[in-house]
């Protein structure tokens, strides 16, 4: 899978929209500078949603992956603090 990309002049495209929605719609001013910072932002933002979204629905994904070795390291943890066992043993010869 290829990372959300827009050639230039789609940026330069969806940037003119977000200012024309800033002046008409909130009735603010915005550059063009800041307008193409806030599509990169939602750009990279949707891009990691639909990462996770994905990974999600995979069976054994990684949010499963990373529960099960949190758990694994929440018993060691709990583990390590109990005293540790002794074990004795006894031999006798038996003739």
């Amino acid at each position: 899978m290829t990372l959300l990309n827009f050639a230039k002049t789609e940026k330069d495209a969806i940037t003119q929209k977000v200012q024309e929605y800033f002046a008409k719609e909130l009735d603010q001013e915005i550059g063009k500078f800041e307008a193409g910072f806030l599509v990169e932002f939602l750009r990279r933002r949707t891009w990691a949603l639909l990462l996770q979204q994905r990974a999600s629905r995979l069976p054994g994904s990684l949010a499963e992956t990373d529960r099960r070795d949190n758990e694994c390291h929440r018993l060691t943890r709990e583990a390590d603090k109990r005293p540790a066992l002794t074990l004795q043993f006894s031999y006798s010869t038996v003739h």
